[in-house]
């Protein structure tokens, strides 16, 4: 007589969040007429965290102010349009950090006005939720330390620029709700 074991697997994958995928993979390893041994494996992929950003809507001379982001390791942003700002530090209020992003990427010292709203974004790689506040700026010299370029102009011309596609909701929300602010 010889003994010929079966092994069958069963995966049962749940959805649990858009973030996780939760499955159990269970492994019987046995002869079908005797008890089988079952092996119970249970695989959570490792998700990128959420990283809490923040942004700046500038306004200067009536007019919007925008940064072009320079090379980067991920193509998707490289070279594109982008609200400044960068990401918070732990227990850092959002308002320091955008004020310390804004001072360490252009120079500019500003003062934070009104929270226009928060975007969740999942790239590739990573995944944001970006709180954004309208900032009035007095002066601007022109200075980019992090960028290669700018843009100061009308929310139709922004329009027409390659944005990181985080911020794209932004402009639509500018449209409706601040189009008085840039005029």
């Amino acid at each position: 007589t010889y003994f010929i074991p079966t092994l069958r697997v069963d995966a049962d994958c749940n959805y649990a969040t858009k973030y996780v995928i939760t499955c159990k993979l269970s492994i019987y390893v046995g002869h079908p007429d005797d008890h089988q041994t079952t092996i119970h494996l249970l695989w959570k992929p490792k998700v990128a965290s959420m990283i809490e950003v923040v942004a700046a809507v500038i306004v200067f001379e009536n007019r919007l102010l925008a940064f072009q982001r320079g090379d980067s390791k991920f193509s998707y942003v490289a070279n594109k349009f982008e609200f400044p700002g960068g990401k918070i530090k732990e227990n850092e209020p959002q308002a320091d950090c955008l004020i310390r992003e804004l001072k360490e990427e252009l120079d500019l010292d500003v003062k934070i006005g009104e929270w226009i709203t928060t975007v969740e974004h999942e790239y590739e790689d990573f995944s944001i939720r970006m709180h954004c506040y309208l900032v009035h700026l007095e002066s601007f010299t022109g200075l980019l330390k992090e960028h290669i370029s700018y843009f100061h102009g009308s929310l139709d011309d922004a329009r027409q620029l390659d944005w990181i596609e985080a911020d794209k909701p932004i402009l639509d929300i500018l449209e409706k709700n601040y189009r008085h602010v840039f005029s």
